[in-house]
């Protein structure tokens, strides 16, 4: 089974710092971070955090979405609020309400909002109400 990792030191801030590793063979052990034992952590790795140190160094699991937004940007996920990144094939989609809110439909007629700045960039595929 493979994983995507986030290298835990020296990150360059770009897809460099993501590395695939496979469990069965890439993967040495996992450790949960202590601050007080590893003062070389970087701050924002919360305690208890699980390490992976696998042949390609130490790596820890994707956090957040923004995270996972960068190394998902080139395969079609965009925020569509700050709090959901969707994958946009799934989206059959956005409808604007009857007072201005936005929701994309998903293909299995989920629904998800979407924010202001969001309505602008995707404002060619917003149905308006008793417009088709």
């Amino acid at each position: 089974m493979k994983m995507t990792g986030v290298k835990l030191y020296n990150r360059a801030g770009d897809d460099s710092d993501f590395v695939e590793f496979d469990l069965k063979t890439d993967l040495l052990f996992i450790e949960l971070s202590k601050k007080a034992l590893y003062k070389k952590l970087p701050h924002s790795i919360p305690d208890k955090t699980p390490i992976f140190y696998t042949i390609y160094g130490p790596l820890i699991t994707i956090m957040s979405l923004q995270t996972f937004a960068v190394i998902l940007k080139d395969v079609g996920y965009d925020f569509l609020n700050p709090s959901q990144l969707v994958n946009m094939r799934f989206v059959e989609a956005i409808v604007m309400g009857n007072y201005g809110g936005c929701e994309a439909i998903l293909t299995d007629q989920q629904k998800i909002s979407v924010s202001g700045p969001m309505q602008e960039k995707y404002s060619h595929l917003i149905k308006r109400p008793g417009k088709n």
